[in-house]
């Protein structure tokens, strides 16, 4: 008759290894991005949109941070590397926070005129409060509308 062996139950730790705390710049870095309008919170997790920074940024690794803000400060967000390959990032968002205020601005609209301004500058952009022209050379006033809406 043999023995059946003798299995230790399975502990929690009674404490934290000092040796397993170190600075994070040794095995990640964390970026900054700016980004651009047009892009949105969608966009962030298109891995081909990142084909670029994988390309040019060899120290973009797994486990790297990417802090983004857009450039009209409509959103900041973290997002967390979980994987390159070759000229592909995969991304997850740790947080993203809204930074526009639907309330405080109802509309964006009533702040701007579109106006045509020939066949060289076609329809343009212009900020009432001071007349001051935000944008040109748009082909209709429908553009026109969508970029004082999803970039101004």
């Amino acid at each position: 008759m043999s023995k059946a062996p003798i299995i230790a139950p399975i502990t929690s730790p009674q404490h934290i290894e000092p040796s397993s705390l170190r600075e994070a710049g040794i095995d990640r870095q964390i970026f900054r991005l700016n980004l651009n309008n047009a892009f949105t919170k969608e966009d962030l997790l298109n891995s081909h949109k990142w084909r670029q920074i994988a390309k040019s940024q060899p120290t973009l690794k797994t486990g790297s941070v990417i802090e983004v803000l857009r450039e009209d400060m409509a959103f900041f967000a973290t997002l967390l590397v979980v994987g390159k390959v070759m000229d592909e990032v995969f991304l997850k968002f740790i947080n993203f926070v809204p930074l526009e205020d639907e309330k405080s601005n109802p509309s964006k609209e009533s702040d701007f005129s579109i106006e045509w301004k020939g066949p060289v500058r076609k329809f343009a952009i212009i900020r009432k409060s001071d007349n001051s022209l935000r944008k040109d050379g748009l082909t209709s006033k429908e553009e026109a509308l969508y970029h004082i809406k999803n970039t101004l």
